[in-house]
């Protein structure tokens, strides 16, 4: 929401953010991979996750060593109407993402996927406004262009991956 000095306030996208408490989880016996799982995030877990422990692999312990928590923060999806596009609202709301959930988690992830690659039909209800259709079809220049955006923000790039992450500061 884009709150205006007049007091009113416009609907400039939608998003989906997971708080992953892992430290909880592992202590009550519950499976990690069930909980990824859940919201579509396996990717996310194979890269960070050994499947037959359900604990972080070695690289990403290093990655969260100088941090006492082991809560991972997924930044879901950012959908943001095509007048707002490019003008660093994405930035903002990850800024304000971050501050929001501050001293909540020791990692924040995310997978670099244009959404307009998506298979869904894009002319019906919400996809409809978002206007996909007139977006960027080519995979690898969206993708990279995406990445672009991420690294410019500050995020990692988690070895060849699509996934990306941020140690708070």
């Amino acid at each position: 929401i884009l709150d205006h000095e007049d007091g009113t306030s416009t609907l400039i996208g939608k998003g989906k953010v997971v708080l992953y408490l892992c430290g909880k989880a592992l202590n009550e016996g519950a499976d990690l991979f069930d909980a990824f799982d859940e919201n579509a995030h396996n990717d996310i877990y194979d890269a960070m996750f050994d499947y037959t422990t359900n604990y972080l692999k070695s690289d990403w312990q290093d990655i969260m060593l100088d941090t006492i928590n082991s809560n991972i923060l997924v930044k879901d999806r950012l959908e943001i109407l095509p007048e707002y596009r490019h003008k660093g609202y994405g930035k903002k709301v990850r800024a304000i993402l971050r501050s929001f959930f501050d001293g909540c988690y020791g990692v924040e992830v995310l997978h670099s996927f244009p959404l307009q690659l998506e298979l869904f039909d894009n002319n019906k209800g919400w996809r409809a406004e978002l206007q996909y259709d007139a977006m960027e079809k080519d995979a690898k220049k969206a993708t990279r262009s995406l990445n672009r955006c991420y690294k410019n923000d500050g995020y990692k790039r988690y070895k060849r991956t699509q996934i990306f992450y941020r140690v708070p500061s």
